[in-house]
Parts: C-alpha cells; sequence; structure tokens
C-alpha cells in the first residue's frame, strides 16, 4: 500500500485516492495438530472446520480453533488454548497450518453461585442453566448459558468465570449479572395502509412475580396493551409464566376485546385463551391453545344477496352472520433456529397446526383448520440478507355448520401477503344480484402464499428492502389451483425502532389472480415481518 493522494478537483473539494497492493491469494495447504496428549488426532481433526484447499482466511482459522477448544471444554478440560502457526509458501500461494494446543486441565463444578442480582429470583436464574455442581465443567453449555440469561431480557450483561477452591481439581463457577429495568410504558399513533389512523398504548412487566411483593423478580410476563383507530379497537390482557409447576412448561392466560371494520361490515370479538408451551428439546416445541370467544358480525352496510362470480349463479352468498360462540383447541408443532426473533439474519422456522373448533368442545360453530409454514434467512456478504417464506392454510366445515362463516375465512393481499393489491382483494369475489359493478371479496378456505425478500442495512435499525410476493385463495378446502396467482414485486424500506417498527413498501402487481382484483401499490404497516 502506497501513499494516499490528495487531489482539489474544486475549490474546497478534494478525492483522496489510496493505492492498494492487494498481494497473493493464499489458500490452506497441509493442517497438523500439535500438543495433543488427551484424545487420539482422528477425533480431533473432525472438529477442525477449515479443509485444504480452502481459502485462507482469518475467520475461518479463528473458526477452527474455537472448534478444537470447544472440542477439550465440552469434555471438562477448562482453559484450552488454541493457537495457528503459519507457513507461507509465497511462489505456490499456500500456506500450511498448524493448531498448537495447549491441553487444559479436567476441572469438575463445587457450586454454582449467583451474583450482582438483587431483584430476580435465585431460581428464575438457575432454571436456565445447563451446567450443574458435580460434573465436569463443559465450556459449551456455561457460553450457551449465558446466551440464554441473557435472551432472558432481564439483564444488561452476563459474565461466567471459574474461582479455584481447596478441593483438587474442582472449581466454583460464577455467574454475574448486571440487571436493567424490565418494565415498559409505551404509547405511540401512526397510520397504517390496512388500519388507517391508529395509536396504541402498553404497560408491560418482563420479570412479574403474582406471588411476590413487590411483585417483581419471579421471571412470569404480564401485559396490557389497547390499540385504537378509524378502523380497528384492541383491548388485550396477557399473562404468562414460562416454568409453570417449576418445570419447562409456558403457561399463558389472555383476555381480549376486538372491533375491526372490514368496510362493509365490523367484527366484533370478546373472549379468552389458555395456552400452554411444552419444550422438546432443543429449538423445538408444542404448544396448546384453548379459546373460547363470542363473535359478531354487524354494521353491514349491504344486505343485498350476491353469487360467486364464477361459480354458479345458484350459488348465493351473504355476509350476514349470526352472533354465535367458538370454542376451539390449536395445536402447534414449531422449530425454531433464528438468531434473532424480530430481526433475524440466519436460521429458520418451520411450524405446522391444527385447531379444532366446536364438535366434542361444544357451542355453534363447527369447524377445522391446517396450517404450515417455513421461513428461512441466509446471511450474505456485508450484512445483507436473504429470506424466504412459505405458507398454506386449509380451513373447512362439518357436523352441524353447513358453511364456514365469513369471519372465519381466509384471505389475501395487502402489506402482509401479497403486495401490490388491496388488503383481502386476493382470492374468490362475489357480485350483487341486481348491480354486476358491485363487486366485494368473499375470502375462500384454501390459501397459499410464498415471499422472497432481500435487505440491506443502511444505517443502524433502517433497512433497504426488495421483495417478490406470490399467493392466492381459493373457494373450496384443499383447492389449489396454481395457474392463477396473484404476483407482485416491489421495493420497501424498514425502520426496527425497538417497541414500534414500521414498513414502508411500494409493490407493483406483475399479475393478477382474476382481472376484477383491485392493486394498490403504496402499503405502510406497524410491526415485523409476517
Amino acid at each position: 500500500m502506497g501513499s494516499p493522494q490528495i487531489k482539489e478537483y474544486a475549490p474546497g473539494r478534494y478525492s483522496v485516492i489510496v493505492p492498494i497492493d492487494e498481494g497473493v491469494q493464499y489458500r490452506i495447504g497441509q493442517i497438523a495438530l500439535a500438543g495433543i496428549t488427551l484424545f487420539p488426532e482422528g477425533e480431533l481433526r473432525k472438529a477442525v472446520t477449515v479443509k485444504p484447499g480452502d481459502m485462507a482466511a482469518a475467520s475461518a482459522l479463528t473458526r477452527s480453533c474455537e472448534a478444537v477448544r470447544d472440542f477439550y471444554e465440552s469434555r471438562g478440560y477448562m482453559h484450552t488454548v488454541v493457537q495457528p502457526s503459519l507457513d507461507l509458501h509465497a511462489t505456490a500461494g499456500a500456506v500450511d497450518v498448524r493448531l498448537m494446543v495447549g491441553e487444559g486441565q479436567l476441572t469438575y463444578v463445587h457450586n454454582i453461585d449467583i451474583r450482582g442480582n438483587s431483584v430476580t429470583r435465585d431460581k428464575v436464574i438457575r432454571r436456565e442453566l445447563l451446567v450443574y455442581p458435580g460434573e465436569t465443567f463443559n465450556g459449551v453449555n456455561i457460553r450457551k448459558s449465558e446466551s440464554r440469561l441473557r435472551n432472558l431480557g432481564y439483564f444488561s450483561n452476563v459474565t461466567s468465570y471459574d474461582e479455584r477452591t481447596a478441593v483438587s481439581n474442582t472449581s466454583d463457577l460464577v455467574f454475574e449479572v448486571e440487571e436493567q429495568k424490565t418494565g415498559q410504558f409505551l404509547v405511540g399513533a401512526g397510520f397504517s395502509s390496512i388500519d388507517s389512523l391508529i395509536g396504541f398504548a402498553e404497560v408491560s412487566q418482563g420479570n412479574f412475580d403474582i406471588r411476590g411483593r413487590p411483585f417483581l423478580g419471579g421471571g412470569e410476563k404480564i401485559k396490557l396493551r389497547t390499540e385504537f383507530g378509524s378502523r380497528r379497537q384492541d383491548y388485550t390482557l396477557s399473562f404468562v409464566e414460562p416454568w409453570f409447576l417449576d418445570r419447562k412448561l409456558a403457561f399463558g392466560v389472555d383476555l381480549y376485546s376486538s372491533s375491526v371494520d372490514q368496510h362493509d361490515y365490523t367484527v366484533d370479538r370478546l373472549g379468552g385463551a389458555v395456552s400452554l408451551g411444552v419444550a422438546l428439546g432443543g429449538p423445538s416445541r408444542l404448544d396448546f391453545k384453548y379459546r373460547l370467544e363470542q363473535v359478531e358480525v354487524k354494521d353491514l352496510n349491504d344486505t343485498n344477496a350476491y353469487v360467486y362470480v364464477d361459480g354458479d349463479t345458484t350459488n348465493a352468498f351473504s355476509f350476514q352472520e349470526p352472533r354465535h360462540v367458538a370454542s376451539s383447541l390449536k395445536v402447534t408443532y414449531s422449530r425454531d433456529t433464528r438468531d434473532n426473533v424480530f430481526v433475524p439474519t440466519r436460521g429458520a422456522r418451520v411450524f405446522t397446526s391444527g385447531t379444532l373448533m366446536g364438535g366434542p368442545l361444544g357451542f355453534d360453530t363447527d369447524l377445522y383448520d391446517f396450517e404450515a409454514g417455513a421461513t428461512a434467512y441466509v446471511p450474505l456478504w456485508f450484512h445483507h440478507v436473504f429470506s424466504l417464506r412459505g405458507r398454506v392454510e386449509v380451513v373447512d366445515s362439518y357436523g352441524n355448520t353447513d358453511d364456514v362463516p365469513v369471519s372465519e375465512r381466509l384471505f389475501a393481499g395487502g402489506a402482509r401477503t401479497v403486495r401490490g393489491f388491496r388488503y383481502r382483494w386476493v382470492g374468490p369475489k362475489v357480485v350483487q344480484v341486481n348491480d354486476p359493478s358491485d363487486v366485494q371479496p368473499a375470502g375462500g378456505q384454501s390459501l397459499a402464499l410464498a415471499n422472497a425478500e432481500y435487505t440491506i442495512p443502511l444505517v443502524k435499525n433502517i433497512r433497504l428492502a426488495g421483495f417478490y410476493d406470490i399467493g392466492n385463495v381459493w373457494y373450496d378446502a384443499y383447492t389449489f389451483e396454481l395457474e392463477s396467482l396473484a404476483v407482485g414485486a416491489g421495493l420497501g424500506i424498514r425502520f426496527d425502532i425497538p417497541g414500534f417498527p414500521m414498513r414502508f413498501d411500494y409493490a407493483w402487481p406483475v399479475e393478477k389472480d382474476d382481472p376484477r382484483t383491485e392493486t394498490e401499490r403504496l402499503s405502510f404497516s406497524i410491526g415485523y415481518g409476517f
């Protein structure tokens, strides 16, 4: 690299040219291990992630050193040190690598001490740990335990270290935490392309204790939230105990009231839900949710007779729906390996769920619903992220319910499904018998959606996005006519503001599912990705 060259190309304006000598690009040659006495070399070579012929990137060598260190520390040999020694062959563009291993000492855990917590109870911290007294020190599980404690949201910093004891080959393990505020009061207002003018207020406590005084430190979560606007009013009170009966069971209770204006009618819901989540090991879990709610469709703007656009003219449709009580049980299996729940950069989430309404659960409506979906995030260069999403869903009636009511039908179109099209306008439509120009979306019983998105970070908490959406809704259950799909593509910007994330998108409708489908290019929503 030479000296920078500075030139003035206009009064007060300069250009700076920095010459760069790229040098030789090296690849990995031979790989050797030194200092090994405790384990067979063949086992350790399996842990080495870099291979002969790979680019000799410093990050790749660091990962290999960490993998060898983890091999030792997962077996109790603490303070193992691994350093690379390089032998360059400039003419061949190769570098031989020797990993110098300083083997640690086999160490057992004596006591585990928790320090720095004045509000959070010891047991709330200890139940998240993956290491126990009497076991060998497991460096990998210690670091995983630190990560789990950070993810609780109770602490601004978590560190661990060992302290020698008077007993040979044993040490105390110390987890030191710095507590932070876990209560929040949020208020905000905005404008959504779906909900129009909206506002919200929320009071929450992420480290609640319903049995203690002053109701803090038990690791429970409680939230009271209201959303209000020109088209929506929501009120929600939720409570979660993540370790129900001192087991890894997430028990939750929700009470809610909502009213949503769908232009031609309003759907009111009043009810509650009880949930139980079971960790299956690793990133997998099983969730059960029982819901009991009263549903009412009211404020109908139009009580005229309608028929489906592409169906038999005798197949009548009505937006009218009697008030009814729905009793349902939903079971969901999910596997989540994302590195961040809100703004992921790597990993995947897959889920499948089934819902039974009515029947043996009683009350007025007999329906069932199946849904499955997957999302994958791939990190690229310079923190760019490519993501793929897909979802399918089917709802159908049985028993004493002849048809799926409009409040339970599936809709697509808009900011969170297929952008470039008006909210809920992708899928089946009905036309007024006496006025063929009056066309309305009616929803369906089968849905399929897919999305690809590429995001680029601009500055902190702001990302640019390019996206491609495709999908449709079909009238009958288990009907997926893939030759008729709505397609939209466009650009957007993401403001990842904690507590009030916003998404602006401008989409071009590439292809309509139906000539009557209405388009809407600009969409704005509050909340993270769908």
